[in-house]
């Protein structure tokens, strides 16, 4: 869908970067994962990871309005980037917190 929105910000653009932007959030969707999983790995409890979580949700939906609010297309691009990375990162660390989950328990 943000290809949709990207074009409803700009119309008539002259070189497109959707492609590169795409391929740069999947590089850095990775990296990010990848230290979600470095950093969560003993160091971090229950606690401390929903407090994580919490805070990466209130920056995801930061950058989703930041990519739907504005009319730059390049910061819309940056938004979207920061979306995804922040995405990847944080469920990342939502998989280590259902291990602390009771398997009665029907949350995840």
């Amino acid at each position: 869908y943000i290809q949709v929105l990207w074009i409803e910000i700009e119309p008539n653009i002259e070189i497109a970067w959707n492609g590169a932007v795409d391929a740069i959030l999947t590089a850095l969707a990775a990296l990010m994962a990848l230290a979600a999983g470095y950093i969560h790995a003993g160091r971090l409890q229950p606690l401390q990871s929903l407090l994580v979580l919490s805070t990466f949700a209130a920056m995801e939906g930061g950058a989703v309005l930041l990519c739907c609010w504005t009319s730059n297309i390049y910061i819309s691009y940056v938004g979207y980037i920061l979306y995804g990375a922040l995405y990847a990162f944080s469920i990342t660390v939502a998989r280590y917190v259902t291990l602390y989950i009771h398997n009665d328990m029907y949350a995840i």
